[in-house]
């Protein structure tokens, strides 16, 4: 397939998703792909009402973008969008003339449950979606097992156009820092640490409650995100460290290294990148009943898994907090889980997907990510 150039088209935030592609696409090229996003009419209004100059030179990026996209030709495009989303309409076009790598963690493509509402998504959106992902000209690059085996049920695509490459970790970042006194010490509190995005769907009615229930004696919280749900922890200011929106990864991975756990108790997780960035910290991992997080951490071996609720949280953390051999073997057995996630391992198989066979044997059909 050669060199041609790569444009990652994201909803948000592309460089922190695709960091094995940025890393390979440097080491091919000597530059990094292009990030682009999707919707720059909804980025420009959100930037003009809230008055956020650099939001609205992205979008104004963006829209730019959109127009030389007509004029794009033998690209390799890894596109990643919401499924069924209506913004379809407006890129799917480009697969005409060039390579596009359809990229998803979705496991629901039956079509009755959709990651995002949306006043045009009909009959009609849901059309063009079958026929985009059945082009042959569309690959598709699954995060997990599920997502191949569950698009295979609704849709017409042979197994060689698919891929599992899950998210990646860059291990020289996120690390164990200095042994945590508390692996050692029972009379330590234990550091726990939310680190995402405070919205509905990550539960944080649930890190809110055990903030206000849990004994500051014994556990003291941090919390590393913003968002709407803000107003859930404000008035418990006083009880927790708050560390803002970071988006440094290197700051995020001193955060995780200052920590001994990490709660994710979200409604619904697709990937749960936070967790695999934790464990690389030697941070304890638990998460809630969803989805993706029981492919990653594996219950009462490498971390938790509970019900989501404040008493399966609290219940968690106290036996942590009175058997530091259990933390202490759950922060070496993640640690070990998560060498799978490293850095050059997920570029080798993005290899494959970007240049072609030529480059080496390509990871298509790699398999489901297994514990």
């Amino acid at each position: 397939m050669g060199s041609k150039q790569v444009i990652v088209l994201h909803e948000w935030n592309g460089p922190a998703y695709f960091q094995a592609i940025d890393l390979e696409v440097r080491a091919r090229t000597g530059a990094p792909p292009l990030y682009r996003e999707v919707w720059c009419i909804r980025q420009l209004a959100i930037g003009l009402v809230r008055r956020q100059p650099a939001l609205v030179f992205r979008a104004l990026r963006n829209m730019v973008f959109f127009l030389q996209s007509f004029f794009l030709r033998d690209c390799v495009i890894v596109l990643g969008i919401a499924p069924f989303d209506p913004a379809l309409l407006f890129w799917s076009r480009i697969r005409r003339s060039n390579s596009v790598v359809y990229h998803t963690s979705w496991s629901k493509w039956e079509g009755s449950e959709v990651p995002k509402r949306s006043l045009l998504l009909g009959g009609w959106a849901r059309r063009r979606w079958k026929r985009f992902l059945e082009d042959p000209r569309v690959r598709v690059v699954s995060i997990l097992s599920d997502s191949r085996v569950d698009m295979r049920k609704h849709y017409s695509k042979p197994e060689s156009a698919f891929t599992t490459i899950p998210h990646a970790v860059d291990m020289e970042v996120f690390r164990p820092g200095a042994p945590r006194p508390a692996v050692d010490n029972p009379e330590e509190p234990l550091r726990v640490l939310y680190l995402g995005r405070l919205n509905p769907v990550k539960g944080i009615d649930v890190v809110a409650d055990l903030i206000a229930k849990a004994d500051p004696r014994r556990f003291r919280f941090g919390v590393a995100g913003d968002g709407p749900e803000w107003f859930r922890l404000e008035p418990l200011k006083g009880r927790f460290e708050y560390f803002g929106m970071v988006a440094a990864k290197r700051e995020v991975a001193r955060i995780l290294a200052d920590h001994d756990v990490l709660i994710l108790p979200s409604y619904s997780e697709l990937f749960g990148l936070a967790l695999i960035e934790a464990m690389a910290c030697g941070v304890v991992c638990i998460a809630s009943d969803g989805l993706s997080p029981k492919s990653l951490v594996l219950n009462g071996e490498n971390g938790f898994i509970v019900k989501r609720s404040t008493e399966a949280f609290l219940e968690t953390l106290e036996r942590l907090h009175a058997d530091r051999s259990l933390l202490r073997r759950m922060r070496e057995q993640g640690f070990a889980r998560v060498k799978e996630f490293g850095m050059e391992s997920i570029r080798s198989k993005w290899r494959g997907v970007l240049w072609g066979p030529e480059d080496g044997k390509p990871p298509a059909g790699s398999g489901p990510v297994t514990p």
